[in-house]
């Protein structure tokens, strides 16, 4: 099955166990048009009301952090 043919539901584990890190690999903060570049970029379909969601979840489940301004961390504190 192609990436491109999976339910949106299964893109966020995708995005939360693909992207996220490879947006992260040396770095902590990624803002949400890096995201956007990277699901573009996989050929993802994915709707971006439906990844501004995902990333809030993301948020909420304590996975990545809202750095403010557009900007995410997988670090615990808002960037100042």
């Amino acid at each position: 099955i192609r990436v491109s043919d999976l339910p949106e539901c299964h893109l966020k584990t995708l995005l939360r166990e693909e992207a996220i890190p490879a947006l992260t690999a040396g770095r902590p903060y990624f803002s949400v048009e890096m995201v956007r570049k990277e699901v573009a970029a996989r050929k993802w379909r994915l709707a971006d009301a439906t990844l501004l969601n995902y990333l809030q979840e993301l948020v909420r489940s304590g996975h990545v952090h809202d750095a403010g301004r557009g900007w995410y961390s997988t670090l615990p504190s808002r960037l100042k």
